[in-house]
């Protein structure tokens, strides 16, 4: 698995938990917010009630008749009774009871400035309001709860209780929830998504980095580290491409294995085709009758022979070859007895060359030398033991006049050619003077022999 893919697994798997994490959070803290809100509204419903049941008990200790006065010692003892109750619920500061006008009767504590708060408060209707309570430092703000009593006088209510609570502690209920509830489940989900996290680093993120292959990574300590002994999902795809890996290792090696028989079979079939190319090249510039090499061959190596005499400094001599009296020998004797003759002196001309130089038959009964770095008067002495030779071997021959050898040289140096072709070309001059004076010889070409025509054409 790359190295990306791991990473993209990774961040979905960390943005997913973070995902819920905040959900849960957001849902904690709504959830928190709503629960204050009713631990205010059921405290101020509370309140209410506190207040409505110290009315009904206040009227009925003042008889619940029309115009029963308030200021007696039973109504007061039954609202101390009742305020001191009331002040057992959270956050209630103090209780007032009011007259019909508004005034004061009596108030719990005694030295909280009721009077300044309560006084003077409309007890025709019940109200609760948010109120400044003055004191020596910052004010503070209370909630007034006014309830008119069950009793009347003519014109209106008899009076009023008022009791005034603090709302920095009247959510006691939410507070407890928070102590008791939020803040432990919130430690309890901090280290759940903290044991958690660790548990998907450990058991998941990890080993997914054990599937990525580092660069200097070789391929076998890479499946070393594959977490194969696990037994989940995991080990079950470490276990799957451990074996692709060894797989596709087997195959590269069988290819290598392929191409190195490839390569060995294309050496083999290259190095025979070159075998059958240099046959075919061979036997492009042989003779087959002679054995040695035909014109063509004089047309691929004359010139760079040539050239390369003239680079160097050196020599070439070509030594042109014509049997004299071969066509009475041939028509006398048969086409096989001129074929004879033909072989006869191609193994003589082959068997006293040297490894560099060239032996070719020109076309019918001419044949051609071409002798590299090798002075002229050696070259006139090979080419002179060779006619000799030849003419020995035609005296025994049962023809009339008997077949003998006239021959031409011409070398770099003696002259004067400024191409191959010109040195063939004066060769064959040779030659043609060879055959005039008399047969059976050689004639050197001098470059003071040098004509502005060669009489080659008037020979033939």
């Amino acid at each position: 698995m790359p190295r990306q893919t791991c990473t993209v697994v990774g961040r979905l798997i960390g943005g997913t938990i973070m995902l819920l994490a905040c959900l849960s959070l957001a849902a904690l803290g709504l959830h928190a917010w709503r629960l204050h809100r009713v631990c205010q509204v059921s405290s101020s419903r509370a309140l209410e009630a506190v207040v409505e049941l110290g009315s009904a008990q206040i009227a009925e200790a003042a008889g619940g008749g029309v115009g029963a006065p308030l200021a007696t010692d039973g109504v007061l003892k039954q609202f101390q009774r009742w305020s001191w109750a009331a002040m057992r619920q959270p956050g209630v500061l103090g209780t007032a009871l009011l007259d019909g006008r508004g005034d004061v009767l009596g108030a719990v504590p005694a030295d909280l400035p009721m009077a300044r708060i309560a006084g003077g408060r409309s007890v025709t209707r019940e109200s609760t309001s948010l109120q400044q309570l003055p004191g020596g430092g910052q004010p503070r703000s209370v909630q007034v709860v006014t309830r008119p009593l069950d009793t009347a006088v003519a014109g209106g209510p008899a009076g009023g209780l008022v009791l005034l609570a603090d709302r920095t502690q009247m959510p006691l209920q939410w507070g407890r929830w928070l102590l008791l509830f939020a803040l432990p489940l919130a430690g309890i989900a901090a280290i759940s998504f903290s044991v958690g996290l660790r548990w998907l680093r450990s058991s998941i993120h990890k080993p997914l980095r054990t599937f990525v292959r580092k660069r200097w990574e070789d391929e076998d300590r890479w499946m070393a580290r594959l977490p194969t002994e696990r037994r989940d999902e995991l080990g079950e795809i470490a276990r799957t491409m451990e074996k692709m890996a060894r797989r596709i290792q087997d195959a590269r090696e069988e290819l290598d294995q392929s191409r190195r028989q490839v390569d060995s079979r294309v050496a083999r079939e290259t190095e025979k085709m070159r075998g059958l190319l240099a046959t075919a090249q061979k036997q492009r510039w042989v003779d087959p009758l002679t054995g040695l090499g035909n014109r063509r061959l004089l047309e691929d190596r004359l010139d760079p022979l040539f050239a390369a005499a003239r680079c160097g400094g050196g020599d070439l001599t070509v030594v042109m070859f014509d049997i004299d009296h071969f066509k009475p020998h041939n028509d006398t004797h048969g086409h096989a007895a001129g074929d004879d003759l033909l072989r006869f002196l191609g193994e003589l001309l082959r068997g006293g060359l040297r490894k560099h130089d060239v032996a070719i038959r020109y076309g019918g009964d001419e044949f051609v030398l071409l002798l590299p770095d090798i002075r002229l008067e050696d070259a006139s002495g090979l080419t002179d033991r060779i006619v000799r030779l030849f003419g020995q071997y035609t005296s025994r021959l049962p023809t009339q006049p008997a077949p003998t050898l006239s021959a031409g040289v011409a070398s770099v140096l003696s002259s004067g050619a400024a191409s191959g072709a010109e040195l063939l070309a004066q060769a064959d001059a040779a030659l043609y003077l060879a055959k005039n004076g008399g047969r059976n010889g050689l004639r050197v070409r001098r470059q003071a022999e040098h004509t502005a025509g060669s009489p080659v054409a008037a020979a033939r």
